[in-house]
């Protein structure tokens, strides 16, 4: 379009069809150049607006061949505060999508560990109070509470001694620990065992499942108790027995300990070889054919430390004829604390 003077403004907005205009003046000559939507847009629309810029319409037409604009990078066009709300929406609807897919899925998985470490040692009816901790090693929350089989056993033996504390433990959050107090009073020394399970569920789908802690509790008297007495070998005609005693409350002047046989006259000698130790007496067999008697006991003179087993092993003179399984079978040993 050609147009007597440069026009001061251009307004394309009435022209819906009309996408862009610009000047291009050579000398005394001015052009307007238009593009178009469409052929259709320029035929309808393109006298009016040749008319309002006061310019003579020409026969020029053509297309656009190609275009080029160079344009900023996408993250110089946004401003950073939108970038970082995006950032923290798409943080916040992953760590969201991430825990209510936990809360289908998610296997159970809890930690459970003993407040006090080693050995746990109690005497005959002392009060037992122990704390287990209960950890939360899931990402969501966990459903937790005390499963049949937490008690104190003999053995494999359930005794039904175990009271177990457990206010609180309905639910655990994720990270999150709580505790469970184990109450118990045993009133027969020996060894047990305590254990405490916990069952836990965490997804919707999956299964509870049961999680096991134990620990091993000696039950002592508070005096020095014999535990056991028996056969270690033969040697030509020397037998070598072992006597074990378990020391309870510590013993300061050390332990005696006395062997008596009956009706075998055939063992002549006992001796030990606890470092320590002395004999008061001598070893002899005494009475009627049949029913002589041998006394003999020992003593140790250092201090013993609380809660000990005591090995003692003791050597006993024969000949090739003795038979070692009955005199141990007929042995008797008592102990006690030196005064």
């Amino acid at each position: 379009m050609d147009v007597q003077a440069s026009p001061e403004a251009i307004d394309i907005h009435p022209f819906p069809g009309l996408l862009l205009a610009h000047t291009s003046v050579s000398g005394q000559n001015t052009k307007v150049l238009t593009y178009w939507k469409s052929r259709e847009h320029f035929e309808r629309d393109g006298a009016a607006f040749a008319r309002t810029i006061d310019a003579t319409a020409t026969g020029w037409d053509g297309y656009v061949r190609d275009y080029h604009e160079a344009r900023e990078k996408w993250f110089k066009r946004v401003p950073w505060y939108t970038l970082l709300a995006t950032f923290f929406a798409i943080l916040g609807a992953y760590d969201n999508g991430r825990r209510q897919m936990n809360r289908l899925v998610a296997p159970p998985e809890v930690h459970l560990s003993m407040e006090r470490q080693g050995d746990f040692n109690y005497f005959v009816n002392d009060s037992i109070d122990e704390r287990v901790f209960i950890s939360n090693y899931t990402p969501v929350e966990q459903r937790v509470r005390v499963a049949a089989g937490s008690d104190v056993y003999a053995g494999d033996r359930p005794l039904d001694l175990l009271r177990v504390e457990s206010t609180g433990i309905r639910e655990l959050q994720e990270a999150d620990t709580t505790h469970v107090r184990l109450l118990s009073r045993i009133a027969t020394p020996g060894r047990y065992t305590m254990k405490l399970s916990v069952a836990a569920k965490a997804g919707y789908f999956r299964d509870e499942k049961v999680f096991d802690i134990t620990r091993p509790v000696t039950v002592w008297q508070r005096r020095p108790r014999l535990d056991s007495v028996r056969l270690e070998s033969v040697q030509d005609d020397t037998a070598f027995v072992v006597v074990t005693v378990l020391v309870g409350e510590p013993v300061s002047k050390g332990l005696n300990v006395t062997l008596r046989l009956a009706r075998h006259p055939d063992v002549t000698e006992v001796m030990t070889s606890y470092a320590g130790a002395s004999a008061d007496e001598q070893w002899v067999p005494r009475g009627t054919p049949g029913q002589e008697m041998a006394t003999r006991t020992f003593k140790t003179n250092a201090p013993i430390p609380g809660y000990r087993q005591v090995r003692m092993e003791f050597a006993m003179g024969g000949s090739r004829a003795t038979a070692w399984r009955e005199v141990v079978r007929d042995l008797n040993v008592y102990v006690g604390a030196n005064n």
